[in-house]
C-alpha cells in the first residue's frame, strides 16, 4: 500500500496557498522522503516550496505549468537535501472530475522521465479537488496511485474523497451515531502493540467497531495462569499445551472467531527489531499498550520520524490510604 502523509501545519500552509488563487489553478513543490514498511511505504512531505514570482509558464482556469527556471531551482534543493519531490496543484472547479486529468498525466510522465533519475527520493504528484485529494508516484517507469493520503497532527485527517462503504444491518446503529467517521473507521489499518490485559480488549473493541485490518504485535507467550484473567480470548486449555501459546495467536484466534470480516495479522516479535517495527509503518494508526520503556521509545521515534499517529495507552492501579 502507498500512503502519502503530510504534517498538519504543512497541510494548512498548502491549503491557504492554493485557496488564494480563487478559480485559477495553483500549485507548489514539496520535499519528499520515503519510509518503507514490510509490504508498503509511507511517503512523507517534509517541506513546502512555494512558487516565487514568475514561477508559472502558464496559469489559468484549467491550466498550470511550472517554468523551467523554477523547476531547476527546485531540483537543486532536492538534490542538496537528498530528497524526493511532490508536485501539488489544485483543481478548484468542482465540475472537474476528481483526480489527475489526461493532461496532468501526460505532463507528469514527461517530467518524471526527465527529473526522477536525478532524485535520491521518490517523485510524485497530487491534485487537490473540492471533494478530496488524489495522487500518483512514479515507480518502475509507471504511475502508481496512492492508496491513502492523510494529514497528521493532533488528529488524523483522511484527505481522499469520502469512501463508498456498503452498509449492512450490523453497521446501522454505529453509522447513525458516527456518520462519516464510521465510514472512515471502516478503511483503517490499526496496529496494537502489546496483547495483554490492556491491548487485547482494545483489539477486540476495534474489531467490533469494524476497522478494515488489525495488526497484533507482541513477543510474549501465555505462560502463567494469571494471564487467563486478563488476556481476552485466552482459556485454561491454552496453558496446558506442550508449547506456550503466543499471545498474538491467542488473541488473533479469538478475534477471528467473532466472524466480523476484519483482516487480522499476527506479528510474534519484538517491536525493537527492524523487521517488526517496519510492520507498523503499514498501519494507519498505532495503539501502544506495551509495558517496557524500550518499546515505547522505539514507537515514539517512529511517530516523529514517519508521521505515524500513535495513541499511547496505559492503566494505573494504585491504593490510597487515609
Amino acid at each position: 500500500m502507498k500512503r502519502l502523509a503530510i504534517h498538519q501545519k504543512i497541510f494548512e500552509e498548502l491549503m491557504t496557498h492554493l485557496a488564494a488563487s480563487g478559480e485559477q489553478e495553483q500549485g507548489a513543490f514539496c520535499l519528499l522522503h520515503e519510509g518503507r514498511g514490510k509490504s508498503g511505504s509511507r511517503l512523507l512531505v517534509t517541506e513546502v516550496i512555494l512558487p516565487p514570482p514568475e514561477a508559472w509558464e502558464r496559469q489559468g482556469v484549467g491550466s498550470l505549468r511550472p517554468a523551467a527556471k523554477w523547476i531547476s531551482a527546485v531540483i537543486s534543493k532536492a538534490i542538496q537535501t537528498r530528497s524526493g519531490l511532490l508536485f501539488v496543484h489544485s483543481h478548484p472547479n468542482s465540475a472537474f472530475p476528481v483526480g489527475l486529468s489526461s493532461l496532468d498525466v501526460s505532463s507528469f510522465i514527461s517530467l518524471a522521465k526527465a527529473l526522477a533519475p536525478m532524485l535520491e527520493g521518490p517523485f510524485a504528484a497530487a491534485v487537490v479537488h473540492p471533494e478530496g485529494w488524489s495522487g500518483v508516484v512514479w515507480e518502475s517507469e509507471k504511475l502508481v496511485p496512492f492508496d491513502k493520503i492523510v494529514s497528521v497532527g493532533r488528529t488524523l485527517r483522511l484527505l481522499d474523497p469520502a469512501p463508498e462503504i456498503t452498509q449492512t444491518k450490523i453497521d446501522s446503529r454505529q453509522r447513525d451515531a458516527l456518520g462519516i467517521v464510521h465510514d472512515q473507521l471502516r478503511t483503517l489499518s490499526v496496529a496494537v502493540v502489546g496483547c495483554g490485559g490492556l491491548g487485547s480488549p482494545i483489539a477486540e473493541q476495534l474489531v467490533r467497531m469494524g476497522i478494515a485490518e488489525i495488526i497484533l504485535v507482541d513477543n510474549d507467550s501465555l505462560d502463567t495462569e494469571s494471564n487467563v484473567r486478563r488476556v481476552f480470548g485466552s482459556t485454561i486449555a491454552d496453558l496446558h499445551s506442550s508449547v506456550p501459546s503466543p499471545k498474538v495467536d491467542v488473541v488473533g484466534r479469538h478475534l477471528e472467531q467473532l466472524g466480523l470480516g476484519v483482516n487480522i495479522q499476527r506479528v510474534n516479535g519484538d517491536v525493537r527489531t527492524e523487521a517488526v517495527f517496519r510492520t507498523l509503518l503499514d498501519a494507519d494508526v498505532v495503539i501502544n499498550g506495551t509495558d517496557t520503556h524500550g518499546s515505547r521509545a522505539v514507537i515514539n521515534d517512529l511517530a516523529s520520524t514517519y508521521l505515524l499517529p500513535v495513541i499511547d495507552a496505559g492503566v494505573r492501579v494504585s491504593t490510597k490510604t487515609d
